[in-house]
């Protein structure tokens, strides 16, 4: 197993995660792909449709600066986690994707060829994880590829 995939949010156990594969021996071959997925914060086409056209403007303006603000983070999560590995001796690339997770998660551990999906487990549960529903659930419910959860 010299191909992994790690599900990144910069959040304490997908840290965690990073640590963990870090401190594997990654061979002449070893891949690890880090992959960031951010969900752009998005107007509510409808409501905004009655809104003055300078607040429409305003509210557009904002949610681009937020989404910017997101990319620009996660970009730099990214990179730190990257810079940890590659110190570790692995090989080591980077994909910051956009869209629901588990979904952009498993189509990313299949393209990479992932011998292993990492995924960091939140601290989730009662209602949030009933309405949310969990990525490391997700993850290990519906990939076909074998899945390490990090707590």
């Amino acid at each position: 197993m010299n191909r992994f995939v790690i599900g990144y949010d910069d959040g304490p156990n997908s840290r965690r995660a990073v640590q963990l594969v870090s401190r594997l021996a990654p061979g002449s071959d070893g891949l690890v792909m880090l992959v960031g997925i951010i969900e752009p914060v998005n107007p509510l086409p409808g409501r905004t449709a009655r809104l003055p056209a300078a607040v429409r403007s305003a509210v557009r303006s904002r949610i681009a600066a937020v989404n910017a603000e997101l990319l620009e983070k996660a970009k730099a999560a990214l990179e730190t986690a990257a810079t940890r590995l590659r110190d570790a001796g692995w090989n080591t690339g980077t994909e910051l994707l956009t869209g629901s997770p588990l979904p952009v998660l498993l189509t990313a551990a299949r393209v990479h060829e992932a011998d292993v999906l990492v995924v960091g487990a939140r601290e989730t549960g009662g209602v949030e994880r009933a309405l949310l529903g969990s990525v490391a659930t997700g993850a290990l419910n519906n990939s076909r590829r074998p899945v390490l959860i990090v707590r």
